[in-house]
């Protein structure tokens, strides 16, 4: 059975469910930083996010980084790769 949407639905979708969950997702990526938080919340946030981005994965990995509180990034820097 198929049925027209309602009036109600319309504003629902208008109000709660993005536009355009691609550029929702890169947004918040861009501006997500780790801030007080476990590195374990952060990392389980950002991977919540990061594939409806559509970046590659090198990407990603810079933008994880650009996030990081400073003394991850300080620790980071010790290990050789």
């Amino acid at each position: 059975v198929t049925t027209s949407p309602t009036p109600g639905r319309n504003l629902f979708q208008a109000k709660f469910e993005p536009q355009d969950a691609i550029t929702e997702a890169k947004h918040v990526i861009s501006n997500m930083k780790q801030g007080n938080r476990t590195f374990a919340d952060y990392l389980a946030d950002f991977e919540t996010w990061s594939p409806r981005t559509g970046w590659s994965d090198l990407d990603l990995f810079d933008r994880l980084k650009d996030g990081l509180a400073p003394k991850y990034i300080e620790r980071l820097y010790l290990y050789p790769i």
